[in-house]
Protein backbone atom coordinates (compact mmCIF):
# COMPACT_ATOMS: atom_id res chain seq x y z
CA UNK A 1 0.00 0.00 0.00
CA UNK A 2 1.22 3.33 -1.44
CA UNK A 3 1.87 6.09 1.17
CA UNK A 4 -1.04 7.99 -1.00
CA UNK A 5 -3.54 5.02 -0.41
CA UNK A 6 -3.44 5.16 3.29
CA UNK A 7 -6.16 6.50 4.88
CA UNK A 8 -5.73 8.88 8.19
CA UNK A 9 -7.43 9.30 11.20
CA UNK A 10 -5.99 12.01 14.07
CA UNK A 11 -7.12 11.03 17.14
CA UNK A 12 -7.01 14.17 19.84
CA UNK A 13 -7.88 14.50 23.36
CA UNK A 14 -8.82 17.27 25.22
CA UNK A 15 -9.18 18.49 28.71
CA UNK A 16 -9.65 22.03 29.68
CA UNK A 17 -7.28 22.70 26.96
CA UNK A 18 -8.36 26.14 25.16
CA UNK A 19 -5.42 28.12 25.76
CA UNK A 20 -2.85 26.23 23.54
CA UNK A 21 -5.78 24.40 20.84
CA UNK A 22 -5.88 26.38 18.47
CA UNK A 23 -1.95 26.59 17.54
CA UNK A 24 -2.14 23.08 17.67
CA UNK A 25 -5.41 22.71 15.42
CA UNK A 26 -4.09 25.24 13.29
CA UNK A 27 -0.71 22.62 12.58
CA UNK A 28 -3.23 20.31 11.95
CA UNK A 29 -4.88 22.16 8.88
CA UNK A 30 -1.97 23.34 7.51
CA UNK A 31 -0.60 19.72 6.87
CA UNK A 32 0.87 18.84 3.42
CA UNK A 33 -0.97 16.28 3.66
CA UNK A 34 -4.57 16.28 5.49
CA UNK A 35 -6.06 13.31 7.84
CA UNK A 36 -8.99 11.51 6.33
CA UNK A 37 -11.25 12.66 9.85
CA UNK A 38 -10.26 13.42 13.33
CA UNK A 39 -11.52 12.13 16.50
CA UNK A 40 -11.60 14.26 19.25
CA UNK A 41 -12.58 12.87 23.03
CA UNK A 42 -13.26 15.74 25.83
CA UNK A 43 -12.93 14.31 28.58
CA UNK A 44 -15.14 17.07 31.13
CA UNK A 45 -13.72 20.35 30.02
CA UNK A 46 -15.10 23.24 31.95
CA UNK A 47 -13.39 25.58 29.50
CA UNK A 48 -14.03 26.18 26.09
CA UNK A 49 -12.34 23.74 24.47
CA UNK A 50 -15.28 21.71 23.12
CA UNK A 51 -16.76 25.11 21.58
CA UNK A 52 -13.46 25.99 19.93
CA UNK A 53 -13.21 22.75 18.29
CA UNK A 54 -16.58 22.38 17.45
CA UNK A 55 -16.14 25.98 15.64
CA UNK A 56 -13.02 25.25 14.33
CA UNK A 57 -14.62 21.24 12.80
CA UNK A 58 -16.72 23.62 10.37
CA UNK A 59 -14.42 25.22 8.36
CA UNK A 60 -12.09 22.12 7.82
CA UNK A 61 -12.01 19.91 4.91
CA UNK A 62 -11.70 16.78 6.26
CA UNK A 63 -14.94 15.20 9.16
CA UNK A 64 -13.95 15.97 12.51
CA UNK A 65 -16.17 13.89 15.53
CA UNK A 66 -16.54 15.02 18.71
CA UNK A 67 -17.16 12.72 21.51
CA UNK A 68 -17.69 14.14 25.06
CA UNK A 69 -17.25 11.69 27.88
CA UNK A 70 -20.10 11.61 30.81
CA UNK A 71 -17.73 10.93 33.43
CA UNK A 72 -13.59 11.97 33.79
CA UNK A 73 -11.74 8.81 32.60
CA UNK A 74 -7.98 10.02 32.57
CA UNK A 75 -5.99 10.52 29.58
CA UNK A 76 -4.86 6.57 28.79
CA UNK A 77 -8.73 5.74 28.80
CA UNK A 78 -9.78 8.96 26.49
CA UNK A 79 -7.11 8.22 24.03
CA UNK A 80 -8.79 4.63 24.23
CA UNK A 81 -11.78 5.33 23.13
CA UNK A 82 -10.39 7.98 21.04
CA UNK A 83 -8.28 5.36 19.24
CA UNK A 84 -11.24 2.90 19.07
CA UNK A 85 -13.30 5.34 17.48
CA UNK A 86 -10.94 5.57 14.27
CA UNK A 87 -11.60 4.43 10.94
CA UNK A 88 -8.82 5.35 9.24
CA UNK A 89 -5.53 2.56 8.42
CA UNK A 90 -2.98 4.61 10.51
CA UNK A 91 -4.24 6.87 13.38
CA UNK A 92 -1.83 9.50 14.50
CA UNK A 93 -1.90 10.36 18.22
CA UNK A 94 -2.37 14.43 19.40
CA UNK A 95 -2.01 15.86 22.42
CA UNK A 96 -4.20 18.78 22.91
CA UNK A 97 -1.10 21.73 23.69
CA UNK A 98 1.20 20.70 20.91
CA UNK A 99 1.87 21.87 17.47
CA UNK A 100 3.15 19.77 14.09
CA UNK A 101 5.34 20.87 11.71
CA UNK A 102 4.00 20.74 8.45
CA UNK A 103 5.06 17.46 7.06
CA UNK A 104 4.28 15.28 10.39
CA UNK A 105 1.48 13.38 8.74
CA UNK A 106 2.97 12.92 5.04
CA UNK A 107 6.61 11.89 6.54
CA UNK A 108 4.48 9.27 8.50
CA UNK A 109 2.31 7.93 5.67
CA UNK A 110 5.31 7.63 3.69
CA UNK A 111 7.80 6.03 6.37
CA UNK A 112 4.33 3.10 7.01
CA UNK A 113 4.35 2.36 3.19
CA UNK A 114 7.81 1.65 3.11
CA UNK A 115 7.86 -0.10 6.17
CA UNK A 116 4.83 -3.00 5.64
CA UNK A 117 5.54 -5.14 8.59
CA UNK A 118 5.80 -2.46 10.65
CA UNK A 119 2.75 -1.45 13.16
CA UNK A 120 4.17 1.61 14.14
CA UNK A 121 6.56 4.73 14.53
CA UNK A 122 7.77 7.82 16.44
CA UNK A 123 9.30 10.97 16.34
CA UNK A 124 11.39 13.04 17.64
CA UNK A 125 10.39 16.20 19.02
CA UNK A 126 11.54 20.27 19.95
CA UNK A 127 10.75 21.62 22.45
CA UNK A 128 8.91 24.33 23.37
CA UNK A 129 7.65 26.96 26.12
CA UNK A 130 4.34 28.28 27.35
CA UNK A 131 4.93 30.88 24.59
CA UNK A 132 5.56 28.47 21.43
CA UNK A 133 9.95 29.80 22.02
CA UNK A 134 12.26 26.82 21.42
CA UNK A 135 13.90 26.07 24.35
CA UNK A 136 16.89 24.61 22.31
CA UNK A 137 16.61 20.82 23.28
CA UNK A 138 14.55 17.67 22.21
CA UNK A 139 13.25 15.24 23.78
CA UNK A 140 15.66 12.51 22.62
CA UNK A 141 18.24 14.67 24.57
CA UNK A 142 16.56 14.26 27.45
CA UNK A 143 15.50 10.55 27.42
CA UNK A 144 18.85 9.81 26.13
CA UNK A 145 18.30 8.49 23.16
CA UNK A 146 21.46 9.21 21.06
CA UNK A 147 23.10 7.16 18.22
CA UNK A 148 23.79 4.04 20.74
CA UNK A 149 20.09 3.49 21.82
CA UNK A 150 19.23 4.04 18.57
CA UNK A 151 20.93 1.53 16.64
CA UNK A 152 20.36 -1.40 19.88
CA UNK A 153 16.31 -0.30 18.83
CA UNK A 154 17.23 -1.18 14.94
CA UNK A 155 18.84 -4.45 16.36
CA UNK A 156 15.68 -5.12 17.84
CA UNK A 157 16.33 -4.37 21.21
CA UNK A 158 14.27 -1.36 21.96
CA UNK A 159 11.86 -3.49 24.46
CA UNK A 160 15.45 -3.35 26.99
CA UNK A 161 15.35 0.64 26.47
CA UNK A 162 11.96 0.53 27.97
CA UNK A 163 12.16 -1.66 30.49
CA UNK A 164 14.59 1.22 32.29
CA UNK A 165 12.14 4.08 31.24
CA UNK A 166 10.57 6.18 29.08
CA UNK A 167 11.37 7.08 25.18
CA UNK A 168 8.24 7.29 23.53
CA UNK A 169 5.66 9.64 23.67
CA UNK A 170 2.49 9.62 23.02
CA UNK A 171 2.40 12.98 20.74
CA UNK A 172 4.68 11.46 18.62
CA UNK A 173 3.05 8.10 17.69
CA UNK A 174 1.53 7.08 14.75
CA UNK A 175 -0.03 3.33 14.78
CA UNK A 176 -2.04 1.38 12.25
CA UNK A 177 -5.57 0.58 13.38
CA UNK A 178 -5.07 -2.97 12.47
CA UNK A 179 -2.63 -3.33 15.61
CA UNK A 180 -4.92 -1.93 18.42
CA UNK A 181 -6.34 -5.33 18.98
CA UNK A 182 -3.63 -6.65 20.40
CA UNK A 183 -3.22 -3.99 22.44
CA UNK A 184 -7.01 -3.04 23.84
CA UNK A 185 -7.92 -2.56 26.74
CA UNK A 186 -4.98 -0.63 28.34
CA UNK A 187 -4.26 -1.52 31.36
CA UNK A 188 -4.47 1.27 34.24
CA UNK A 189 -3.45 -0.48 37.02
CA UNK A 190 0.32 -0.31 36.62
CA UNK A 191 1.58 3.23 37.99
CA UNK A 192 3.55 5.01 35.08
CA UNK A 193 2.14 2.38 32.53
CA UNK A 194 0.09 5.21 30.70
CA UNK A 195 -0.67 4.25 26.97
CA UNK A 196 1.96 5.06 24.94
CA UNK A 197 3.94 3.11 27.26
CA UNK A 198 2.38 0.17 26.96
CA UNK A 199 2.03 0.88 23.53
CA UNK A 200 5.66 1.16 22.77
CA UNK A 201 6.28 -1.58 25.16
CA UNK A 202 4.45 -4.05 23.54
CA UNK A 203 5.31 -3.22 20.20
CA UNK A 204 9.10 -3.41 20.69
CA UNK A 205 8.85 -6.71 22.34
CA UNK A 206 7.41 -7.73 19.07
CA UNK A 207 9.18 -5.85 16.96
CA UNK A 208 7.52 -3.79 15.10
CA UNK A 209 8.04 0.07 16.06
CA UNK A 210 10.30 1.92 14.43
CA UNK A 211 11.07 5.39 14.40
CA UNK A 212 11.73 8.85 12.16
CA UNK A 213 14.63 10.70 13.11
CA UNK A 214 13.34 13.84 12.44
CA UNK A 215 11.52 16.77 15.10
CA UNK A 216 7.94 16.16 13.56
CA UNK A 217 6.44 17.76 16.58
CA UNK A 218 6.69 20.72 18.38
CA UNK A 219 6.48 19.53 22.06
CA UNK A 220 4.92 22.31 24.87
CA UNK A 221 6.55 22.05 28.36
CA UNK A 222 4.27 24.10 30.44
CA UNK A 223 3.02 23.82 34.13
CA UNK A 224 -0.41 22.63 34.04
CA UNK A 225 0.43 19.45 31.71
CA UNK A 226 0.26 15.98 32.91
CA UNK A 227 3.49 14.26 31.54
CA UNK A 228 6.28 16.48 30.69
CA UNK A 229 10.22 16.52 30.28
CA UNK A 230 12.71 18.24 32.47
CA UNK A 231 15.77 19.08 30.94
CA UNK A 232 17.80 18.77 34.49
CA UNK A 233 16.73 17.21 37.81
CA UNK A 234 18.73 17.86 40.96
CA UNK A 235 21.40 15.22 41.50
CA UNK A 236 21.59 13.09 44.71
CA UNK A 237 25.11 12.79 46.29
CA UNK A 238 26.16 9.68 47.90
CA UNK A 239 25.73 11.51 52.00
CA UNK A 240 22.42 12.25 50.64
CA UNK A 241 21.67 8.54 49.86
CA UNK A 242 23.48 7.38 53.39
CA UNK A 243 21.84 9.82 55.50
CA UNK A 244 18.53 8.73 54.30
CA UNK A 245 16.79 6.11 56.78
CA UNK A 246 15.76 2.74 55.59
CA UNK A 247 12.75 3.68 55.24
CA UNK A 248 12.67 6.76 53.06
CA UNK A 249 15.71 4.12 50.94
CA UNK A 250 13.00 1.34 50.62
CA UNK A 251 10.05 3.89 49.70
CA UNK A 252 11.24 4.20 45.88
CA UNK A 253 12.49 1.15 45.34
CA UNK A 254 9.24 -1.28 46.49
CA UNK A 255 7.24 1.39 44.58
CA UNK A 256 9.55 0.43 41.49
CA UNK A 257 9.65 -3.31 42.09
CA UNK A 258 5.34 -3.29 42.83
CA UNK A 259 5.68 -1.87 39.17
CA UNK A 260 7.84 -4.03 37.56
CA UNK A 261 6.08 -7.03 39.49
CA UNK A 262 3.07 -5.72 37.78
CA UNK A 263 4.63 -5.29 34.20
CA UNK A 264 5.94 -8.83 34.07
CA UNK A 265 2.28 -10.06 35.00
CA UNK A 266 1.05 -8.36 31.94
CA UNK A 267 3.42 -9.21 30.08
CA UNK A 268 3.84 -13.20 30.99
CA UNK A 269 0.28 -13.60 30.56
CA UNK A 270 0.34 -12.73 26.61
CA UNK A 271 0.95 -15.54 23.99
CA UNK A 272 2.85 -13.34 21.13
CA UNK A 273 5.68 -11.80 22.82
CA UNK A 274 8.59 -14.69 22.86
CA UNK A 275 9.36 -15.27 26.71
CA UNK A 276 13.27 -14.97 25.96
CA UNK A 277 12.42 -11.53 25.51
CA UNK A 278 11.63 -10.80 29.00
CA UNK A 279 14.64 -12.22 30.28
CA UNK A 280 15.84 -8.71 31.12
CA UNK A 281 12.57 -8.07 32.76
CA UNK A 282 12.28 -10.88 35.09
CA UNK A 283 16.12 -10.12 36.01
CA UNK A 284 15.77 -6.23 37.67
CA UNK A 285 12.12 -7.39 38.97
CA UNK A 286 13.99 -9.96 40.75
CA UNK A 287 16.96 -7.74 41.75
CA UNK A 288 14.58 -5.36 42.91
CA UNK A 289 12.75 -7.78 45.33
CA UNK A 290 15.97 -8.63 46.32
CA UNK A 291 17.24 -5.45 47.55
CA UNK A 292 14.27 -4.93 49.79
CA UNK A 293 15.42 -7.83 51.64
CA UNK A 294 18.97 -7.30 52.45
CA UNK A 295 19.83 -7.71 56.05
CA UNK A 296 20.25 -4.93 58.24
CA UNK A 297 23.36 -6.02 59.51
CA UNK A 298 26.46 -4.61 56.96
CA UNK A 299 28.62 -7.00 57.33
CA UNK A 300 26.07 -9.38 56.09
CA UNK A 301 25.37 -7.94 52.95
CA UNK A 302 29.08 -7.78 51.77
CA UNK A 303 29.25 -11.15 50.18
CA UNK A 304 25.11 -10.24 48.92
CA UNK A 305 26.02 -7.45 47.21
CA UNK A 306 29.20 -8.99 45.99
CA UNK A 307 27.44 -11.92 44.44
CA UNK A 308 24.67 -9.42 42.48
CA UNK A 309 27.54 -7.17 41.18
CA UNK A 310 29.59 -10.53 39.76
CA UNK A 311 25.75 -11.19 38.38
CA UNK A 312 25.57 -7.82 36.74
CA UNK A 313 22.30 -7.37 37.69
CA UNK A 314 23.03 -3.65 39.41
CA UNK A 315 24.21 -3.28 35.98
CA UNK A 316 21.11 -3.59 34.61
CA UNK A 317 19.91 -0.78 35.47
CA UNK A 318 21.40 2.54 33.37
CA UNK A 319 22.88 5.74 35.39
CA UNK A 320 25.56 5.13 38.45
CA UNK A 321 24.87 1.62 39.26
CA UNK A 322 28.23 1.76 41.18
CA UNK A 323 26.55 4.51 43.97
CA UNK A 324 23.35 2.11 44.03
CA UNK A 325 25.34 -0.77 44.93
CA UNK A 326 27.78 1.34 47.54
CA UNK A 327 24.27 2.68 48.76
CA UNK A 328 23.21 -0.57 49.85
CA UNK A 329 26.71 -1.66 51.33
CA UNK A 330 26.82 1.45 53.70
CA UNK A 331 23.65 1.89 54.53
CA UNK A 332 23.14 2.77 58.45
Amino acid sequence: MSAATLTLSVALCTYNGERYLPEQLASIVNQTVLPNEMVVVDDGSSDGSVALVRQWSTSVPFTVHIHQNTSNLGSTKSFEKAMSLCTGDVIVLSDQDDAWRDDRLAQTASWLANNPAMEAVFCNADLIDENSKPLGQRIWELVQFGPESQQKWREGFGHELLFSGYIVTGATMAIRRSALSSLMPFPTHVQYLIHDAWISLILALKGTIGFIDEPLVLYRQHSSQQVGFKASRAKVTMKDRLSRSRDERMAPILQTATRFRQVRELLDSRTDINPQRLTRLHRMANHLAWRIRLPSIRVFRLPLVAGELVKGNYQLFPGHWWKTALGDLLEP
